[in-house]
């Protein structure tokens, strides 16, 4: 992936700027912390879609039950998320 996209910081900005919510495994987390505040300032990336994407992140949790502080995946969860991602 690297030879596409310059780095794997910039591979971190560019899966946010395409829409995705979650960056699993970031190759850095403070240095892609920074390259996605760096991407906010200078425009690359937009402000309103990162916190579309955190809403999404924690409305879905909050329907799992997991914004209460539950510790793992409850019994109907699967239900949960097919019928969130349907």
């Amino acid at each position: 992936l690297q030879w596409h996209v310059g780095s794997e910081l910039d591979a971190v900005v560019g899966c946010l700027a395409a829409g995705a919510d979650v960056i699993l495994f970031p190759p850095d987390l403070a240095e892609s912390l920074d390259a996605i505040a760096a991407a906010v300032a200078d425009g690359r990336l937009d402000r309103d879609l990162l916190d579309a994407s955190a809403r999404r992140v924690l409305e879905f949790k909050a329907r799992l039950g997991l914004a209460e502080g539950a510790r793992s995946f409850p019994e109907n969860g699967a239900e949960i998320f097919e019928a969130a991602a349907a």
